[in-house]
């Protein structure tokens, strides 16, 4: 490619990394402008073509081709019988954007799915093949290559008609009815439509929620919410699953662009109605439209959302608790799509990532899979102290929660400047110029948090109740990465070996965990740290810990959380601070969140109520949006592979 081509293919970066969208549809980096600007040169389709053939030569993406592939094939050996979907949502194609590459893919993965034995069943597409800023005939032929190439790969392609595809968008005067948007992209009248599986027991309900001569503009209109209940009448009597497919959600708290959806609650109380009556037969709601990805369910059927496949990565501008996944050009987070693999005998929903992102398992038996609450020993006095005393009323001067939501206290600790005692860190006043040494010992701290069960009131000594099971997990947080206080590990697993506890070692100070591992085989380790560490979880394998305890901002590295789950690897993510970010560990996957605000977290993931809300803040999500869960609570699993011994830890202790 000559140096010419590479500064032509060079793609802005204020409509990848900000909301925005070029009026001409073209991310060209032109220095002359053709005849006919709405299309590429001969020299620009070579230079578009080469930088796809360059791009699929990427070790990096060839891997993710096998990787892929593999995956789907062993979720297909297992036992009975799936439907295989490739997904895809909002490519909002432009010239010089990500199709061409996405396309290459596509095409691969299936190759490669035909060798490995693999039947694919479809394409589902959520809609929004173009920006819709552009004439009728330039949306038909820009939407076209998307649809065409989809259709070559000889499987039914089942489309949603996005907003865009409206053509409305920046004002366009060549907007779309609904008829034509039907006529365009499906071949048929209206807009909506059912579609009655041959090779399994399902059905397809596929919606129209966009309407730009609405008030409320997203929604679906009375006469599509007529349509549905009579396609669940239709149904009731048989024994097929249904799968409803739209481009937009059904709840305004899915949408950050809607003000409300229209007839969405009415569409929302129509299906939970019917399922509860019918034996959950509604599997699933999947939509696009939001650019992230979100399991929601609130509902009697889980609401999926999957990124764009169109190449775009900012933060803001999303549902609270989504995930926008990180977007790096030229490499295989470049892109995005799924392969959704249902189990026709349990119903239940894998998503395979290409690119950005990480698999998803959504479990029809409503298995909550929700993280667990890990606070610290001085956050979590205050609740216990108010537990205790049944009949405070509002006088505690905290909320009430069941203290039973938190799952793990973490005891801070180092050594007494004298080294007989090993003291809590928070509140430690060393003995200077002869003042008196001051501070609360690990012993009285365990006692007070009253980690072991005792039917209702904590034991006077801990030495009471070494019988006794333990009930909170208590995590040892080393504060040795400053003053190493030697002797500290040969300290601490002398304590719990003495009163037969079992906790969890966590540190920035990684030399003194290996120091603990060698004392003790089978104590439970993590690692703790701040800033990017290369390839952590191969480091934590390495160093045959049990967890990686980062700050929360390097859990959305790429891959990090699929190569935790290989390396069967743990991770507890701190600090985690208001719902938004709680719901976003949720969704990432991690095994436990480390907060300063149980009670958030409890009213989160439990739907606990709190009384009153302390601070504007704690209910706002980083980009400012308010969050509040009043449905159930969400309930998904998200699969770390392999048994690691953290797992195993767990179930045999608690």
């Amino acid at each position: 490619m000559t140096e010419k081509q590479k500064e032509l293919l060079k793609r802005p970066g204020e409509y990848i990394y900000t909301y925005s969208y070029k009026s001409d549809e073209n991310w060209l980096n032109r220095t002359e402008i053709p005849e006919d600007p709405t299309e590429y040169t001969a020299e620009e389709q070579e230079a578009v073509a080469e930088r796809a053939r360059k791009f699929m030569q990427n070790p990096g993406v060839r891997r993710e081709i096998a990787k892929t592939a593999d995956t789907v094939m062993e979720l297909c050996k297992n036992a009975g019988s799936k439907l295989v979907f490739y997904l895809l949502a909002d490519t909002h194609y432009v010239l010089n954007g990500n199709w061409e590459e996405t396309e290459a893919t596509v095409k691969a993965v299936d190759e490669a799915l035909k060798q490995r034995g693999v039947s694919v069943t479809g394409t589902i597409h959520l809609g929004d093949f173009t920006d819709g800023i552009l004439s009728k005939e330039m949306a038909k032929r820009y939407s076209g290559r998307v649809i065409e190439p989809l259709k070559a790969l000889g499987y039914p392609l089942y489309i949603a008609i996005g907003n865009h595809d409206a053509n409305y968008f920046k004002k366009n005067k060549e907007a779309m009815s609904a008829a034509e948007q039907a006529l365009m992209y499906l071949g048929q009248e209206d807009p909506w439509y059912r579609v009655d599986l041959e090779e399994a027991p399902l059905t397809l309900l596929v919606l129209h929620s966009f309407d730009k001569n609405q008030k409320l503009r997203y929604g679906f209109s009375d006469e599509e919410v007529g349509w549905v209940r009579a396609q669940l009448d239709e149904l009731a009597a048989g024994d097929r699953r249904i799968l409803v497919v739209s481009h937009d959600a059904p709840q305004q708290l899915l949408d950050f662009w809607a003000k409300d959806i229209r007839n969405g609650d009415m569409l929302c109380s129509l299906l939970d109605e019917w399922n509860e009556t019918h034996d959950k037969r509604i599997i699933g709601f999947l939509h696009g439209h939001t650019h992230a990805d979100l399991i929601h369910e609130g509902h009697t059927f889980p609401i999926v959302s999957t990124g764009s496949t169109k190449l775009e990565y900012f933060s803001d501008k999303r549902p609270d608790g989504s995930l926008r996944q990180v977007r790096q050009e030229g490499e295989v987070t470049q892109e995005l799509w799924d392969i959704l693999v249902l189990d026709t005998d349990t119903w239940d929903m894998d998503f395979v990532r290409f690119g950005a992102g990480q698999d998803r398992h959504v479990s029809q038996k409503k298995h909550l899979d929700i993280p667990e609450i890990w606070t610290t020993y001085e956050d979590y006095m205050p609740y216990c102290m108010a537990d205790r005393m049944t009949d405070c009323g509002d006088t505690c001067g905290t909320d009430r929660i069941s203290i039973d939501r938190v799952g793990g206290i973490i005891f801070r600790v180092e050594h007494s400047h004298d080294r007989k005692h090993i003291v809590l860190s928070q509140g430690h006043i060393p003995a200077f110029d002869g003042q008196e040494e001051s501070y609360t010992t690990l012993e009285q701290a365990l006692e007070d948090a009253s980690v072991m069960e005792d039917a209702g009131n904590p034991p006077k000594y801990i030495s009471d109740v070494q019988d006794q099971k333990q009930k909170k997990r208590v995590i040892v947080e080393l504060n040795n990465s400053g003053s190493l206080y030697p002797g500290l590990e040969r300290d601490l697993v002398e304590f719990f070996e003495k009163y037969d506890l079992d906790p969890i070692y966590i540190s920035r100070n990684h030399e003194s965990l290996m120091r603990i591992r060698r004392m003790d085989e089978s104590a439970v380790c993590g690692l703790m740290y701040e800033d990017g560490i290369y390839d952590a979880p191969a480091y934590a394998k390495r160093l045959e810990m049990d967890m990686l305890v980062p700050a929360m901002k390097n859990v959305r590295y790429p891959g990090f959380m699929e190569d935790c789950g290989r390396e069967g690897i743990g991770v507890a993510a701190w600090p985690v601070k208001n719902a938004d970010e709680l719901e976003m560990m949720r969704q990432r996957g991690v095994m436990a969140v480390i907060t300063d605000r149980p009670d958030l977290a409890a009213r989160v993931y439990y739907g606990d109520k709190m009384p009153e809300v302390k601070a504007e803040e704690d209910i706002k999500g980083t980009d400012g949006a308010t969050f509040d869960r009043t449905e159930p609570v969400p309930e998904i699993k998200i699969n770390q592979k392999n048994s690691p011994k953290w797992l195993n830890w767990f179930k045999k202790h608690i």
